[in-house]
């Protein structure tokens, strides 16, 4: 029986115990019976595995974004030390082999301090987001906000 069948189940034996049909005793009796504590716990332990799969994962992706960054800055070096090269034989560029090695210039504008940079050559960068505590808090007081509603939430706690 899956976890849905005995969510089915199990509403059915609460409306009977509710209705009087059938007493406490025989409800928790026939909860144990269909075994929904051992599908209970084996859905935990599959959490559980996953929970733990998932941590590999992310330590693994931690790794190799590491070695990702040790490559790129082996790359950057190895370029910084070929155009050194070339400055210093003074030259545009170099063949070897099959490989042509080529410097430019190029230039790129540096910010010192932003703040003393004149106005008219600042660029105004506008961002609007909905305040969700406010429009919570309207809600809540009985004001109604275009676009916007409360959502009951259910989160599950494995200890």
């Amino acid at each position: 029986m899956t976890l849905y069948e005995m969510t089915a189940a199990q509403k059915e034996l609460y409306e009977l115990m509710t209705s009087g049909e059938i007493d406490g005793e025989v409800y928790a009796d026939t909860l144990e019976g269909i075994g929904i504590a051992e599908k209970i716990e084996g859905y935990c332990v599959v959490e559980n595995e996953l929970a733990g799969d998932l941590q590999k994962i992310e330590s693994e992706i931690e790794r190799l974004n590491a070695k990702k960054t040790s490559i790129k800055n082996n790359i950057d070096s190895l370029h910084r030390r070929l155009g050194a090269f070339l400055v210093s034989m003074n030259t545009k560029s170099y063949a070897a082999g099959t490989f042509t090695v080529k410097r430019r210039e190029t230039q790129q504008v540096i910010i010192d301090d932003a703040q003393k940079i004149p106005a008219e050559f600042m660029k105004t960068m506008v961002t609007e987001t909905p305040n969700k505590t406010l429009i919570k808090e309207s809600i809540k007081a009985g004001e109604e906000v275009a676009g916007a509603h409360i959502q009951t939430n259910q989160s599950i706690s494995i200890k």
